[in-house]
């Protein structure tokens, strides 16, 4: 951190720059937070989990229910961890995070509680159906006009790293003439 400008310098500094733009939208901020919350989770059951995958009889084998429902509570933790951050970024409703954030608390406690004990797999409707439902709002949302826009200076998904600005695709568009 520049102290003299109080502005945010390298790497660092420019994803700290994405958090104040998604902060200022209703709601997304927790989405964000959480997010990075489960994702380290996640990380972390991982680490726990791998002390005993060395051993080949660790919670009764590679292919055991037991030790298959902890490694999918771990991998839902980093998924939906991931997707939260993408949800923060995105202009849905705070319902739609809401249920985004349910199934990511959900679904990993689900698997862990039924890596546990095998009646709680009837649990597995809540982070389905929290997390289908969310899906159907951000498809919703995308067809619909949004009440709640960027805020303006704010870049939109369309100004992403993935989508080729006009000016990129123009130059593309001039390279590749004559080579066809």
């Amino acid at each position: 951190m520049d102290n003299s400008k109080n502005t945010p310098v390298g790497i660092a500094g420019d994803f700290a720059a994405v958090r104040p733009a998604c902060g200022e939208r209703s709601g997304s901020g927790m989405s964000w937070n959480f997010g990075w919350g489960i994702l380290m989770a996640g990380f972390l059951s991982g680490a726990i989990l791998g002390l005993g995958f060395h051993r080949a009889d660790f919670l009764g084998g590679y292919d055991s229910f037991r030790r298959r429902l902890l490694r999918l509570g771990h991998i839902a933790c980093c998924a939906l961890g991931l997707l939260n951050v993408v949800v923060a970024l995105a202009p849905v409703s705070t319902t739609t995070r809401w249920l985004f954030i349910i199934g990511g608390l959900t679904m990993p406690a689900v698997c862990w509680l039924t890596a546990w004990r095998k009646p709680f797999r009837h649990l597995f409707f809540v982070p389905v159906l929290s997390l289908v439902m969310g899906v159907a709002l951000t498809l919703f949302a995308r067809t619909t006009p949004h009440p709640n826009p960027l805020p303006q200076g704010a870049r939109g998904p369309e100004s992403g790293f993935l989508s080729p600005s006009r000016e990129r695709m123009e130059v593309r568009g001039n390279a590749t003439r004559g080579r066809l």
